[in-house]
């Protein structure tokens, strides 16, 4: 009986182990479902139109060749600013982050089936969007960043393309003309002995 015991205390244990575990992991997911979820504000188009001038008005917000875009302090500040003084914290930089986003997205949409119609029609089409026009700051930046890609593409295709030329260019030195350059070397050297011979039997 003694030695049945120990092993059922030991099952019993591992059960009661496994069952606090599962409790602990319920507990887990109750609090994270208990986090509340973020109350959005309701967005006016005055709202947004003030966010975008906002953000045009700050280049390293969207302008990746500002000096200060990759600083990632400076922007949170620039954020937390927007919200505090332009919004008088109506929105958190979080919201206005959010809305942004959004927004950007959107745009660039719009912007791309603009660029398509005036590709394969010859004509831009008007984008009825209210919020188009004054977004063109975004779009006249990634085209420049596009113009800089191509060139800068075009750029290391002529590097390569004129490397090739220079190594096309270079004559190869083949076998057959490494030996007999080294043949008309030992001709002439043998000559040039021959020549000092006589002139000592002299």
């Amino acid at each position: 009986m003694k030695k049945l015991i120990k092993p059922l205390m030991i099952i019993h244990n591992h059960n009661r182990i496994g069952s606090l575990l599962s409790k602990r992991k319920k507990n887990t997911h109750s609090k994270k479902r208990q986090v509340k979820p973020k109350v959005s504000m309701e967005w006016t188009d005055d709202d947004v139109f003030k966010l975008i001038t906002c953000v045009e008005s700050v280049p390293m917000l969207w302008y990746a060749k500002d000096r200060k875009y990759c600083n990632k302090v400076e922007r949170v500040a620039a954020w937390q600013h927007m919200s505090e003084v332009d919004f008088n914290s109506k929105f958190t930089d979080a919201d206005l982050i959010a809305k942004w986003s959004n927004i950007r997205i959107q745009y660039r949409s719009y912007f791309a089936k603009s660029r398509k119609t005036k590709f394969c029609q010859g004509a831009q089409e008007e984008v009825k969007w209210k919020f188009y026009q004054v977004m063109n700051f975004i779009g006249r930046a990634e085209e420049e960043q596009t113009t800089d890609t191509i060139s800068n593409l075009a750029t290391e295709d002529e590097i390569l393309t004129d490397s090739k030329i220079d190594r096309s260019s270079t004559p190869k030195c083949t076998k057959r003309r490494r030996m007999s350059q080294s043949s008309s070397i030992i001709a002439s050297s043998t000559s040039s002995a021959t020549i000092v011979a006589e002139g000592m039997k002299g």
